[in-house]
Formats: C-alpha cells, structure tokens, sequence
C-alpha cells in the first residue's frame, strides 16, 4: 500500500487534479464546496495501471491552513508539487517546498497544472523558474510535467509517472503499531470513526488498543481501507478504524493509535534543527516555538545543547521540551513553527536520548549530562555533540551503529523503539544489543577487575560474582550472558575467576598445611576455632582458602575439621542407628562413642542436621 500526497499554493488546482485523476471530490466539507477552496485535509484513492492501490492525501494551500498541511504530509510515500501555469511560484509554494525540504522529502512530481490556459512560451518560462528555485532542496531531481485537468492533457503519462515513482518506506511491520489521527468523525450505527496511515506495525479487527497520549483504552470494532472492509491493516496504508464505545468528543486529530504500553510518550526530546534562513530571528534556549510532528500540533520550549544561538541558515542541537508529553519515532522529521510570526522557521530530526513520562514526573536532561557511560567509568561532563550530529545524519545502515554508542547498552525493545535494528556490527547478549566499542569496554573491564582481584588477593580463588557485577554495575542477566560468552573467564559455585589463575603456596605455607593436618587429626572429634587456630599462627585467608578447595570443612560456631573426619562420625552415626531397635539415637550415645564434650558432638550433629543426613525427633536423631 501506498500514500500519495498533494503540496501547492491556493487556487494552483490540486483538488481539481486529484479528482480528475480519481473521480472522487476530496474536498469533503460544504464550506470547502462553497468556497471552492480545501480548508482541512481531503482523502482519495485510486488503483494505477500496475493495479497498484494509492491513498491520497489533499491538503489546502491557504497559508492560514498550514498546519492542517503539514498534518497532511507525514506519512506519505511520494509528493505531488502542483504549481498553475498561469500563476508559477508563490509564497505558499515557497513554504510548502521549504517544508518538504526539511522533512527530508525527496520523492516528488512537479505537477504544472492548467497548461491549456498560457501559451508554450511562457510554460518554458514558467518550467525554468519551477526549476531554478528547487535546486538547491531535496526536490531539486525531481521530474515535472505539464497536464490540464480540464482538457486531461498528460493525465496518463502523470499516472504512468506515479506509478513509477512509488516507493516503499522502511519496513516497519515488526514494529509496535503507529497511526497518526487525522480525522475523526461518527457513522450512525457504528459510532466514532478515526483515520490515519498506519507507519508501523498491524492493526487487526478486535484487537485491544490504545489512544494516547489520552490513555484511552478501546476495541477495533472494524477496519476500512479504500471503503473496503479489511480484517487486518498492513503497515504504509490508509486505514479507517471504527472504535467500540469511545465518544467521539474525546478524539482529536493529533492523538496516535498503538497497542497499550507499546509505545511511551516523552517529555522532552533531543533533536538537531535547522533554521531557515527566511527565519525572522535566531534560537536560543528558553524559546517557545510550535512543534510538529506526525498529525499533532504541540507547544515547546527550546533548550540549546551549545553554547552559542542558532542562527537562521544554520543548523544546531538542541533539546525540545513540551507542554504535554506525546510520541516520539527516534529519526523521525519533524518542523517548528514561530508562535507569533505564524511562519515555518525550520525542522530537523528527533535524536535518542528522550525521556520518558512516568506519571506527572517531567525530568530532563541538559547539556551537562552524558549517559553513553558504563558504570564504572569516570563520568562526563557533557553531551557527546559529535555523536548527536553523526546520528542526525546517519544512513539506514549507519544509524544502528551509532545508536548502539549513545548508552553502554540497551535492551532489544529500547533499541528497536529508538529506530534501530539488526546489524552486523552489533552483540547481542541475551536480549541486550552492546556496540562493538562497549563490548569491547565491558570485556576488558572484566578481565581488568579479576587480574587487580587476584593480585590483591593471591590465596583466594576468585570473587563473588554479585561483588563483581557490583562493580560491573551491570544488570543480572547481561552480566550471566558475558560471563557465558568470555572464555578466559570460569564461574564455579558463585565465585568468578580468570581461567588462568592458579593459587600458588609457598614451602612454608605447604608446612603449615602438615601442621595443621597433625593438629586436627590428633583430636579428630574436638574440632578447634577459626580464632583459636588464628591464635596458634594459622593465617584466615590461608584457611580459607582450604574451606574453599574443600580440605578443610567449616562446622557451627566456626569449628574447623577435616573431610574425613566428617566421614568417620557419619559412619558412626549410621551404625549407631541401624543397631538400635527404633532406628534411632540420642546425643549422649554419640558423645559416649566419639569419647568426647556435649559442645563438640552437639557440633557434628548441627552439621548433619544441616545437610539432611540426619533428623532431629525431640532428643533423638534418625537418618534423614
């Protein structure tokens, strides 16, 4: 499916065109039929030779209905220029081609209309002109022809010129839906009604939807494109969606349709803008400008993101923060308007970062803020300016790549919702997208902190992985999914370590070890203290590090024993049990077969309890 748009001053014959082309009068209101002239956005369609399907967008050329234009012109796939022969360029035609310009519209016919009212000479003068003052926009390539709506002159090389000229946009079917509502109005028996084209994602009949940024939750009752009943809209197509039990009061032009909770509304919003150089004044911080974007028209304040002011001709960062927060598709177009001239002063492109709205919380961020930061750098003071300006201009295939650079991380659905997508020179780590270069950051980070680890701490086999990714200050499963991926690291029961690392004792730490071997096996079931040992010169963390090698066991209150000794009392214990008639024993036949303290077999019996090889039944054990 595809979206045709119309652009062109008052009275040049654009209503006339397209129902010339289409059989179907766009102006739809009486005032507009009275006045013969398009006041708000009018709508057609019509099948091309190919049998290619177009939705047509009418929009009025008056410069006091510039707004209804521009809601017009957002979503669409090519643009008809529509400048009379008798009349060539105007103001409206200025701004209109200023407008496209800075919506980065490239695809466009130049429609010369009532050529059956000036002779051949003055429709050269006139082509000429038409061309001199394109060239230097992104209209500057485009074809022109000459037709008569009235005569029909040309209206089927226009069509054949159409239908080769369309062009599909990026395709966004994976993408949470998105329509922009231009319309709204009630059908008697069904209820309210809104239309739009639907830039991303599906739409189907039933489907649970929401109407933001009102936060009206609602049904599809049923789809329309082309006055054809549809089950299912498919993205870049006009659809019409009748709404269950939603007044039709409540619905504005501006508001957009998604599915609840797919797509927030921001608050404030990162952009570069360039001023044209008609612009009557520069732009500083703290300016109220209109801002617009998909169907909706929006009050906003300006903040810079550099020192000096914009001057018209110029292009510049800056932060657009609005009255009521609404939706923003990162890399989209978007262009502002002055509140008192009522002129077009420029556009640009939304750039990541925006803040989301949680509930009444307007937080921003300034010029004084970078969050393309893992923790465990050293923070910076300020936006990366260069970043911003790259991303404003990056390609299809460049802006993934670049996008990946303005945080240490996203999630898939963060990175997605921000424009980007599927790229090569990503890692993806369990549903985590890093750039290559923060990859690269993380990774050595790691490895960094586990060598300064070991040297630190020679006779400890590694650290706790939550003390890690503490200082990783990385999320739970991002961190799980590095640590799986990095070979020279090894994870065994919660503590983390380099591949490499071997613990190497000394002679006289190998001496103690016999030492204390001697010492434990000599009262095998009075087991001493970790302090006590500590007393006889027994280092903690050499202990410990043979607690954690598994040659030492560490009992309640800190005793210290050996494996095989645990073994020799739990053989004890079991014959003990199985020689008794009830299958069971009580602490004081233990104590008296051990030859030992209550304190020390009370000690052992805790143990075991522990590990379930026994059953405490009152004063009595059984096998667990």
């Amino acid at each position: 499916m595809y979206v045709l748009g119309t652009a062109g001053h008052i009275d040049h014959g654009k209503t006339t065109l397209i129902q010339a082309l289409t059989g179907i009068n766009p102006d739809r209101l009486k005032e507009e039929q009275k006045r013969g002239m398009t006041i708000d956005l009018g709508f057609a369609w019509l099948s091309l030779p190919s049998g290619t399907e177009v939705g047509i967008v009418d929009v009025p050329g008056h410069h006091r209905f510039i707004k209804n234009m521009l809601a017009g012109v957002s979503a669409i796939n090519l643009l008809l220029l529509v400048i009379a022969a008798d009349d060539g360029w105007m103001p409206q035609t200025q701004e209109h081609v200023a407008i496209a310009d800075l919506l980065g519209i490239s695809n466009c016919i130049v429609v010369v209309t009532k050529c059956d009212l000036v002779d051949e000479d003055w429709l050269d003068l006139i082509c000429q002109d038409i061309q001199e003052n394109l060239s230097c926009t992104s209209l500057a390539s485009s074809p022109l022809v000459c037709v008569s709506s009235h005569t029909r002159d040309n209206l089927d090389t226009l069509l054949t010129m159409i239908d080769q000229g369309l062009h599909p946009k990026e395709d966004q079917l994976q993408a949470p839906p998105l329509l922009w509502i231009d319309r709204v109005f009630t059908i008697k028996g069904s209820g309210t009604v809104v239309t739009g084209t639907l830039l991303a994602g599906t739409l189907s009949v039933d489907d649970q939807i929401r109407l933001e940024p009102a936060g009206i939750t609602t049904k599809i009752r049923g789809l329309q494109t082309h006055k054809a009943q549809i089950q299912v809209g498919q993205a870049n197509s006009r659809l019409a969606i009748n709404l269950n039990n939603v007044a039709t009061e409540a619905v504005t032009r501006g508001m957009y349709v998604t599915y609840p909770q797919m797509r927030p509304a921001y608050s404030c919003i990162n952009a570069t803008i360039t001023l044209l150089a008609s612009a009557p004044a520069t732009l500083g911080s703290l300016d109220q400008v209109k801002l617009y974007v998909g169907t909706a028209e929006l009050s906003a304040k300006t903040r810079l993101l550099q020192n000096e002011p914009i001057q018209p001709g110029e292009t510049g960062l800056l932060q657009l923060i609005l009255d009521e927060p609404t939706h923003f598709r990162f890399k989209d177009r978007f262009i502002i308007r002055h509140p008192s001239y009522a002129t077009t002063i420029g556009g640009g492109r939304f750039l990541a970062e925006g803040i989301p709205v949680r509930g009444r919380n307007f937080r921003l961020i300034g010029r004084n803020k970078s969050s393309a930061q893992f923790g465990f750098e050293t923070s910076h003071p300020r936006l990366d300016q260069k970043l911003l300006k790259q991303l404003a201009a990056a390609t299809h295939d460049e802006y993934p790549l670049l996008l990946a650079q303005v945080r240490p991380f996203w999630t898939e659905s963060q990175f997605i919702q921000h424009g980007g997508s599927q790229h090569a020179g990503l890692i993806s780590l369990d549903g985590y997208i890093l750039g290559s270069a923060n990859h690269k950051k993380v990774y050595q980070k790691l490895l960094e902190l586990l060598k300064d680890y070991h040297l630190s701490n020679p006779l400890k086999s590694g650290i706790p992985k939550e003390t890690l990714r503490t200082m990783m200050s990385l999320p739970l499963r991002l961190f799980d999914s590095l640590l799986t991926v990095t070979r020279e690291v090894v994870e065994d029961a919660g503590i983390v370590r380099l591949a490499t690392h071997q613990i190497q004792l000394s002679p006289k730490e190998h001496a103690q070890w016999d030492q204390l071997y001697q010492l434990l096996t000599s009262e095998p079931f009075s087991p001493p203290t970790l302090v006590e040992l500590k007393k006889q010169g027994f280092p903690l963390d050499l202990m410990q590090l043979w607690i954690d090698q598994r040659k030492l066991v560490l009992l309640h209150s800190e005793q210290i024993t050996l494996p095989g000794i645990i073994a020799q009392v739990q053989e004890i214990i079991r014959t003990l049990i199985h020689a008794s008639e009830d299958k069971s024993v009580s602490l004081a036949d233990i104590r008296d077969r051990l030859n030992t303290s209550r304190k020390y077999t009370l000690v052992f019996l805790e143990y075991f309890d522990d590990i379930r090889f026994t059953k405490r039944i009152e004063d009595k054990r059984i096998l667990g």
